[in-house]
């Protein structure tokens, strides 16, 4: 089936006809690609360009929107995503030579360790069964009952110990967010 007028071939779109969007590839496309390369003077990025906005097109049924110039539709929309990459490019190109100058995070600073470190110092503040309900609840993942029973304590006691134990962990921990160097 080959659609003929532009009105037509709009329709078949919003209908969702597939042989109507594989003929606005086949007719597009290249003008499409041209403009793009014009915008972005390189090949492989220009057909990137023009492939996500036939996939997005297909994809979000966006032919509604068309009310009658399916060109200057397409053209509009071609531009939009070739500036909008030319934009992103940018950024990571003035992001990128930023980072070289900069030290390597680790390098500066083990943020790991230090948390470790407050966590054991908050687990020492602890008296020792809610040291036991952070450690099992907290580090080990366990759930509220998997705890009692382990322990066996009541699931109400475990929830005692487990609000006393976390209220130390914050109070330690939110010193540490105040200190912290980054």
């Amino acid at each position: 089936m080959k659609l003929i007028d532009e009105k037509e071939l709009l329709d078949a779109l919003k209908n969702g006809s597939k042989l109507a969007f594989e003929q606005l590839y086949k007719t597009q496309m290249p003008l499409l690609w041209h403009e793009a390369y014009r915008i972005m003077g390189d090949q492989q990025t220009a057909d990137d360009a023009v492939q996500e906005l036939f996939i997005e097109l297909w994809e979000k049924k966006q032919f509604g929107k068309i009310e009658s110039n399916i060109r200057a539709y397409l053209f509009t929309c071609i531009r939009r995503k070739c500036y909008k990459l030319q934009t992103r490019k940018r950024t990571f190109e003035e992001i990128d030579p930023a980072m070289e100058n900069t030290i390597p995070y680790e390098e500066t600073y083990d943020q790991t360790t230090d948390v470790n470190k407050r966590i054991a110092e908050a687990m020492a503040e602890m008296s020792p069964q809610s040291s036991k309900v952070f450690e099992l609840y907290v580090l080990e993942d366990k759930k509220r009952k998997e705890v009692a029973l382990e322990l066996g304590l009541s699931d109400n006691t475990v929830k005692s110990y487990l609000a006393t134990a976390i209220k130390i962990a914050r109070k330690k921990l939110l010193m540490f967010k105040k200190n912290t160097p980054i």
